[in-house]
């Protein structure tokens, strides 16, 4: 039986906060930005989304470039996708909601 997609969406989000600094954790990642990076993780995994530039960059206080970097998840089979080029523009505007431009 497959488990509830909430569960499922839980869980790579806990994956994903393991590779998050706890001074990310606590100041850089509000709700919206949290769930930018979830969805993320839920498309590619939590540790393709914890060892992107894009964490790396958000646990170096780079909020304004670690959002940017989550709209390079948006090719499959070397080829940029119309749907998720799209999805990750939207990721990238929730990421951005209370950050510095």
């Amino acid at each position: 039986m497959p488990r509830p997609l909430n569960i499922e969406v839980a869980q790579h989000r806990t994956g994903l906060h393991r590779y998050f600094t706890p001074s990310t954790i606590d100041i850089r990642l509000p709700a919206t930005r949290d769930a930018a990076y979830t969805s993320l993780a839920f498309n590619v995994g939590p540790a393709g989304t914890g060892k992107s530039t894009a964490t790396r960059r958000l646990n170096a206080g780079d909020v304004a470039g670690g959002c940017q970097a989550l709209t390079w998840f948006d090719e499959a089979g070397h080829r940029v996708l119309r749907g998720l080029w799209e999805r990750r523009q939207q990721e990238k505007a929730l990421c951005m909601i209370g950050a510095s431009r």
